[in-house]
């Protein structure tokens, strides 16, 4: 998803994660995700970060969030104006309905498949947006029969995916050292899933990834 804000360009993607980008005439941009809670009204701040376009300072070029499962994120991005400070240019809000999403079922167990369905089935009627599903079973794929051929607005993989991230995200179940809370407020348990999954039923492995 490309927009173009006055003179600056703006790249959002959520397939599967977080990427954003800005491309402008200023040395400076300033992006924020941000999350609203069980329908709290006030959001919580998940990450921010600052481009540094000067070439004699070089900044990473672009915004990741890795978490691959359901917020309703909103992304803000700004820009440092001379003698004015930061200037909020653009936001966006994760909205997918009458969006397509694409749905991929990592899984060789057809039953299992048929109760992620039911998943994605609650998650369309909640959200509006139009379903296309991948997985090893025709007959689960063409319940479906999305023949739109345009980019998917967001990815999602439903699986029982191995723990692989180590930084301070999601070592542990929390963020914490010794007493102290350290990063933003949000927690999980890898980039795939918000919680061990290795207890939880295959519904519930769906619906945490969906955010049922």
């Amino acid at each position: 998803m490309y927009i173009t804000v006055n003179n600056e360009q703006i790249e959002i993607n959520f397939n599967p994660n977080i990427y954003v980008n800005v491309w402008g005439p200023e040395h400076f941009y300033y992006v924020e995700l941000r999350e609203y809670v069980k329908d709290n009204l006030e959001s919580r701040l998940v990450e921010a970060f600052h481009f540094n376009r000067n070439a004699k300072v070089v900044k990473d070029f672009n915004f990741f969030f890795f978490g691959e499962f359901y917020g309703d994120y909103e992304i803000s991005v700004f820009k440092f104006v001379k003698n004015v400070g930061l200037q909020k240019i653009y936001t966006h809000r994760y909205n997918d309905c009458g969006k397509l999403v694409e749905f991929n079922l990592v899984t060789d167990n057809i039953e299992e498949a048929k109760v992620w369905t039911k998943s994605i089935d609650d998650y369309q009627k909640k959200h509006g947006c139009i379903v296309k599903l991948n997985s090893k079973f025709e007959d689960i794929n063409n319940q479906y029969n999305t023949k739109n051929l345009e980019s998917p607005y967001k990815t999602y993989n439903i699986g029982r995916f191995p723990k692989i991230s180590t930084d301070f995200k999601t070592v542990d179940e929390t963020r914490k050292y010794g007493k102290l809370w350290f990063g933003n407020w949000k927690v999980f348990w890898s980039y795939q899933h918000p919680r061990n999954w290795k207890n939880l039923s295959a519904k519930e492995i769906s619906d945490d990834i969906l955010g049922l």
